[in-house]
């Protein structure tokens, strides 16, 4: 299994386990959230570093999940981190404009 693949699939499992009652627009915004993970992913391997793993994106989401929940974005994330939540944002507030 590929990068891509492995990203894909840890999505696709939050998907899973969040169940049947998703909320209406959840669907969009993680094919967007995969969409700019790709994206990182790829500008990381254009820069010759260590592409980002599918354990780190499932970081990302852990802390991005918080983040939601309580509005605040903790003040320790780690470096390789912290750009991809930084793009989700602010896909994400483009998405809602």
């Amino acid at each position: 299994m590929n990068d891509e693949d492995s990203i894909n699939q840890l999505f696709e499992e939050v998907l899973q386990k969040m169940g049947k009652d998703i909320a209406p627009g959840t669907k969009e915004v993680f094919s967007l959230l995969v969409k700019e993970t790709l994206k990182y992913r790829d500008g990381m391997v254009t820069r010759g570093e260590e592409p980002i793993t599918s354990g780190e994106v499932e970081k990302a989401l852990a802390i991005f999940q918080k983040t939601i929940e309580t509005g605040v974005f903790p003040k320790a994330i780690p470096a390789r981190i912290e750009p991809l939540l930084e793009s989700w944002v602010a896909a994400l507030t483009l998405q809602k404009k």
